[in-house]
């Protein structure tokens, strides 16, 4: 059976040397006999890392080296280098299952409209288990990133594309990018198959984004890909007017809770009260009673 060649890119900043070694060790593993890695090193200071990429380059690994110019331009950076027509992506702390590569490339192979394939895929490390991101959609797709960046799609439409918005140094590049090979071949595969792991850690770019740094990202995406959202409006708007209905429904069920829980606060503030008054007059009345007793008290003897 014919084999189409695949390059796998993997950018690295600084990456843990045992997840690198992991990640790599996976491409290595793969059933598919015609695939090149490339690692992108992007302006990595850290010297156990740099030790790790000189062990691969020794390894005869392709390294590539460039000053710290973020993800997207490292991204951009293995690919322009790559010799296959099929790309596949997966971050230094990453892992694919060893099927991956053959299973992507047979359906780019077979399917000349589908411009993206994925897998069903797990999560490891922080967090565990089957990373359920739903079934794709266009109008889900416009409203937020439903292909994690480990899919495979061909050289050919990352260079019509233009490639990763290198501007986007601080997250949501891959959703960009995405969107932009959408536009060129509308067909999405995701294979039923559990093909890739994703490394759950809390120092991921994106939850470090800033909610101004999220809005200029949104922003930029919307700008960059405005023609498929004018061609995809009523998909893109039937999944927002979804998401607005679904939240005032549940603020409608969590404010008449939270009316209770208001009247349930002033009833208690009014017995707090009440009982703050009633144990004052008891006190005081006690207080009364023991001048009383004391003002009629017999002297004792010796005094």
């Amino acid at each position: 059976m014919r084999e189409t060649p695949v390059s796998i890119v993997i950018p690295c900043w600084n990456p843990d040397p045992q997840m690198l070694a992991e990640a790599v060790e996976s491409v290595l593993h793969q059933t598919h006999t015609k695939v090149e890695v490339l690692l992108v090193n992007d302006g990595s200071t850290d010297p156990a890392s740099l030790h790790a990429l000189d062990q691969w380059r020794a390894r005869g690994t392709t390294v590539i080296d460039q000053s710290n110019r973020g993800p997207a331009s490292a991204r951009n950076t293995g690919i322009e280098a790559a010799a296959g027509p099929y790309i596949l992506l997966l971050d230094h702390d990453d892992e694919i299952l060893p099927t991956y590569a053959a299973k992507a490339a047979r359906i780019l192979d077979e399917h000349e409209q589908v411009g993206i394939v994925y897998c069903f895929a797990e999560r490891f490390g922080e967090q565990s288990g089957v990373w359920n991101i739903g079934e794709f959609a266009m109008g889900r797709m416009l409203f937020g990133n439903q292909i994690f960046i480990t899919a495979m799609f061909r050289k050919e439409d990352w260079s019509a594309s233009e490639g990763f918005d290198e501007s986007m140094r601080h997250g949501f590049e891959d959703h960009d990018f995405w969107l932009k090979i959408l536009a060129l071949r509308s067909g999405v595969v995701r294979i039923p198959e559990v093909l890739f792991r994703y490394r759950c850690r809390g120092n991921s770019l994106t939850f470090q984004m800033s909610a101004e740094q999220k809005t200029a990202a949104y922003a930029r995406i919307f700008r960059n890909n405005i023609s498929l959202y004018e061609q995809h409006a009523e998909d893109y708007i039937s999944v927002r007017v979804g998401v607005w209905e679904n939240l005032m429904h549940w603020k409608s069920r969590y404010g008449r809770i939270e009316d209770a829980l208001a009247r349930m606060g002033a009833a208690r503030n009014i017995l707090r009260a009440t009982a703050q008054s009633l144990r004052s007059h008891f006190n005081s009345h006690v207080l009364r009673l023991k001048r009383a007793a004391g003002s009629h008290a017999k002297p004792r003897n010796g005094s």
